[in-house]
């Protein structure tokens, strides 16, 4: 019996389910470190690896290959917690191996994650796709304050024309819609825009309240090409400018306007941007205080509807 005794306390090491699945949740692999299963920490690293790779793809490009991707490098520390859980709940002594010296734990739990951000961070800047959160409501109602939402970053190109996108300026990133490119005539009259000697045809949907004080904005839907988008005017006059003398823009230039035009610090005060400061399109919101707006798209081209925009429009 004491033969025994000190073969199991030099020999083994009693593992506990209940430590096990939480250390792969806190370092992916560090339960299969613990149970002794260190080639299944590998593949769990492997597989992770492979799940971001995801994010050099166009699977993002839509909100589901998002959450898809996102959602795939938390199934893997999940799967990777379970897997040691189960280990160590059906063999809890294990045979004592080189790496479970003490000083080991800690040194793989500051390497292992290091090299994990530095994978995000070189998926993340090769694919291109950012995650921003909008500080004001320049771009209500497409857009609110405090909403969170995916830029690809993209070269100018102006097909883009209608969609928001984000772009520097003063060493900062700003989001506005695209309006208009070079050598288009671009003039706004009565807050209305127009482009090239078009007034862009606009839908009235309602009125809206939009500021403490009782003020409300209407609300219609404005179309620019193929894009159909909602936009927000005062009803009453403001300080904005709502006049722009007809202007064309030069060779490389592009004209942005938020979509609450009379709460909007853009091309019409500041005049034309760089293509040079174009940053990339916006694709879709993926958290905002409102848990019906996540998951929209910013690309669509379909009739804007007025529920989404209007209390107590059916």
């Amino acid at each position: 019996m004491a033969d025994m005794k000190a073969s199991i306390t030099y020999s083994q090491l009693r593992r506990y389910f209940w430590l096990a699945a939480p250390l792969s949740f806190f370092v992916l692999g560090l339960g299969q470190l613990y149970v002794g299963r260190i080639r299944w920490a590998a593949y769990f690293l492997v597989a992770w690896v492979a799940v971001a790779a995801l994010l050099l793809t166009s699977v993002p490009l839509t909100f589901a290959g998002f959450a898809f991707a996102y959602l795939g490098l938390f199934s893997v520390y999940a799967v990777a917690g379970v897997h040691a859980g189960i280990i160590a709940w059906r063999e809890p002594l294990i045979e004592r191996r080189a790496y479970h010296r003490w000083y080991v734990y800690p040194t793989y739990a500051v390497i292992v994650p290091g090299a994990m951000m530095g994978v995000v961070y070189a998926v993340v800047g090769l694919g291109g796709y950012h995650p921003f959160r909008l500080a004001s409501d320049a771009m209500a109602p497409t857009l609110r304050a405090g909403d969170y939402f995916v830029v690809k970053e993209e070269l100018f190109d102006p097909r883009y024309v209608g969609e928001v996108v984000a772009y520097r300026r003063d060493d900062e990133t700003h989001v506005h819609r695209l309006v208009a490119v070079a050598g288009d005539r671009v003039a706004v009259r009565g807050g209305r825009l127009i482009i090239n000697g078009a007034e862009l045809a606009v839908r009235p949907l309602c009125r809206v309240p939009a500021f403490p004080d009782g003020r409300t904005v209407e609300v219609a839907e404005e179309r620019l090409g193929n894009h159909r988008y909602a936009v927000q005017n005062l009803d009453e006059g403001s300080d904005f400018v709502r006049e722009r003398e007809e202007a064309t823009l030069a060779p490389g230039q592009f004209f942005v306007m938020g979509d609450f035009r009379d709460n909007s610090m853009d091309s019409r005060m500041l005049g034309a941007f760089d293509e040079s400061q174009f940053v990339g399109r916006a694709l879709y919101i993926i958290w905002s205080d409102d848990r019906s707006r996540i998951g929209r798209s910013l690309l669509t081209d379909l009739p804007v509807v007025g529920k989404d925009h209007c209390p107590g429009v059916p």
